[in-house]
This record gives structure tokens, C-alpha cells and sequence, in this order.
């Protein structure tokens, strides 16, 4: 075996190129600084908000189209069928389908919320059963 000379082995580390960027070059451009514009930004003024909702249908009726709220419905429900014993659910949604032409499947969530308001604020007693469900009585006033 004949021994090799140092020489070589320091030709071959100098020659040996590292890869991937090189140290001081991290956030530098390699445009000089002098030909670098800023962009100006460009706003789009906000235009006023059309009757046009999602995918260009057009919006169902606004609280001023609508003056009625539900809780005045329901109420107007149990003043109208006024059982001595009291009036159900199911029978006030009944009745709201029949006379205002409201689908009660669809509006049970809000018909439930306002009868359970009703309660609290004392213009229904509860007369069987649990939170919005049973027979409910109008409290005379």
C-alpha cells in the first residue's frame, strides 16, 4: 500500500462545493435595492348591500316586512282557543298553521322558544308536562 500524500486530501475538501444557499444570503433579493418599487395597494370601495344574499337569491322578508314576532303569534293562539283546561302545543301549532298559513314543522324551534318565554314572564302557567311541552293555561290579567 503506498501512503497518501496530504496534498490530495486538501484538494479534494476545496473543490468539495456545500450545498443549499449560502450563509449570508437569507432574506436578500438579488435585485439591488435601488430597482425594488412597492406596489400600491389597491382598495375597492364597499358598495351598499342589495337585496341579494348567497349565490344571488334574493333575501326573504326583514323584521320591517315582518312586524308580527312569534311570540305575539303563540300568545294570540292561546287567546284564541282559550280552553278551560289550558291548550297544547300541539294544538296552538294547529292553529297557527290553519290561520296564519305558518308550517309549523319549520317554525317549532321559535314556536317552542316562545312559549318557554311566555312562561317565564308569566303570561302562560304551565298546566301538564315538561319545559315546552304539555298543556299551557293563560294567566288571567
Amino acid at each position: 500500500m503506498a501512503p497518501v500524500p496530504k496534498a490530495k486530501k486538501n484538494d479534494k475538501q476545496q473543490t468539495q462545493k456545500k450545498r443549499g444557499r449560502p450563509k449570508g444570503a437569507k432574506n436578500k433579493s438579488t435585485a439591488p435595492s435601488s430597482s425594488i418599487v412597492k406596489a400600491k395597494k389597491i382598495t375597492k370601495k364597499k358598495e351598499p348591500k342589495t337585496k341579494v344574499g348567497k349565490r344571488g337569491r334574493p333575501k326573504t322578508k326583514t323584521d320591517a316586512e315582518y312586524p308580527v314576532k312569534f311570540v305575539d303569534l303563540v300568545l294570540g293562539a292561546f287567546k284564541a282557543l282559550d280552553n278551560r283546561k289550558g291548550s297544547s302545543l300541539q294544538a296552538v301549532k294547529k292553529y297557527l298553521k290553519e290561520n296564519e298559513g305558518i308550517d309549523s314543522q319549520k317554525k317549532a324551534i321559535y314556536i317552542n322558544k316562545s312559549v318557554r318565554k311566555l312562561t317565564e314572564d308569566g303570561a302562560l302557567r304551565h298546566r301538564v308536562g315538561i319545559g315546552a311541552r304539555g298543556s299551557f293555561k293563560l294567566v288571567p290579567s
